[in-house]
């Protein structure tokens, strides 16, 4: 397993590999319910999250090259999931809303969306619609002030600021939810 959502009655697990499934479980006890499979949104799923209400589900697809969104949309509705939407689009060199590789991918408690973009070496938020609004960090990141050098995991706390897990620069950085540096 690579990514893990868990809710108040269902906890949902991806797999980091070609096969485009996502477990879905029983939280109190973990058993397996069933197995979603959608090859098509789905692709080495590196990270899975619930937005507060539990009714979206998002999947961080790290490889995008069969056509697969950097990040999968799903409406959840007791143990059903249902694709509804792809937010962003794969490319190289940096543009609004595009990835190259998706690490992770965090609802905060407004359902806005903020995603790291690993070769990017950024974030970048969308709002709850799925529409680009902002960014931090750019391509390529090869000088001294830039803030990223491939970013992986991402938090967020209850005033809605960011935390990005920096792999290169095995640093943490804290944004607010405009993704201004704190």
């Amino acid at each position: 397993p690579a990514g893990i959502a868990v809710g108040s009655n269902y906890t949902y697990v991806s797999y980091e590999d070609y096969s485009g499934k996502i477990s879905i479980h029983n939280t109190s006890n973990l058993s397996h319910i069933k197995t979603y499979t959608n090859t098509t949104r789905l692709r080495y799923t590196r990270s899975l999250d619930l937005n507060s209400s539990e009714d979206t589900l998002i999947a961080a697809n790290m490889y995008t090259y069969g056509g697969q969104p950097p990040i999968a949309q799903f409406s959840v509705s007791g143990s059903n999931l249902t694709y509804s939407k792809s937010i962003g689009t794969s490319s190289w060199g940096g543009g609004n809303g595009t990835f190259t590789y998706t690490y992770d991918a965090v609802f905060d408690g407004n359902d806005n969306i903020y995603a790291t973009d690993y070769y990017g070496h950024r974030v970048q938020k969308f709002n709850s619609s799925g529409t680009y609004q902002a960014q931090y960090g750019s391509y390529p990141p090869w000088g001294s002030t830039d803030p990223f050098k491939y970013p992986q995991g991402l938090g967020v706390d209850s005033s809605n600021n960011i935390y990005v897990a920096d792999y290169n620069q095995n640093a943490v950085r804290k944004l607010d939810s405009s993704l201004n540096l704190t």
